[in-house]
């Protein structure tokens, strides 16, 4: 039987498919765990500190952090996340921002 006889089963590529969803969910929990670790840790540390845990304020800053660290180590795995545009507008938003009080800093200094 020569070479060009082979048949190609398209099970193979389903697998190869399956293999790389089950990489990248894999991935995806590693992230999650690394990031709940760190949220504990922050947590623990805070209410060390003296800060209310209970405070729904606070519960709900964090977790808009934590989604945001999910975020940031996700784009680095090349793993989609709802955080990305948010992430991105926040960016160009602080970068205005930074760049308005450095101006308004140095024209403070004009005035001196």
């Amino acid at each position: 039987m020569s070479k060009d006889n082979i048949v190609k089963f398209p099970g193979i590529k389903q697998n190869k498919h399956l293999n790389k969803r089950n990489e990248m969910e894999a991935t995806m929990q590693e992230i999650e765990e690394y990031v709940q670790f760190m949220t504990d840790m922050i947590i623990e540390q805070m209410i060390m500190d003296g800060y209310d845990a209970e405070d729904t304020k606070l519960i709900d800053d964090l977790t808009v952090t934590i989604n945001m660290l999910c975020g940031a180590i996700s784009r680095v795995e090349k793993i989609p996340h709802f955080t990305h545009e948010i992430l991105d507008a926040m960016h160009i938003e602080l970068t205005a921002l930074l760049e308005e009080e450095d101006f308004e800093e140095y024209d403070d200094d004009d005035k001196q």
